[in-house]
């Protein structure tokens, strides 16, 4: 299977220590104020999948799909953090299936 379309991420960042301290020590309850981004990507995906079925009545399904995603998120230099883009998923998944007779 190939496909695309948007991705709407979300990105919530909070916690983190304000880095603009001066001296050696820094003091850990002085923190930046909490972030969100929302935003929305566009993404191309790429996967396969394969049924086995065990008896008329049972099946294994095996999935395998890849995403890029052309999003991005704030950088954090001070925390040696680049900014993320663009994002790349793989998911792999495997299903049990029971069909019941009609």
């Amino acid at each position: 299977m190939v496909g695309s379309g948007f991705y709407s991420y979300r990105n919530k960042i909070s916690g983190l220590v304000y880095p603009g301290q001066s001296g050696s020590n820094l003091n850990t309850s002085v923190l930046l104020r909490p972030e969100e981004d929302v935003r929305a990507g566009l993404g191309v995906n790429a996967g396969l999948g394969l049924e086995y079925f065990a008896s008329q009545s049972f099946s294994f399904d095996l999935r395998a799909q890849y995403n890029i995603i052309w999003g991005h998120v704030r950088p954090l230099e001070a925390w040696g953090l680049q900014e993320a883009f663009p994002f790349h998923k793989l998911n792999l998944g495997v299903r049990l299936k029971l069909y019941l007779p009609k």
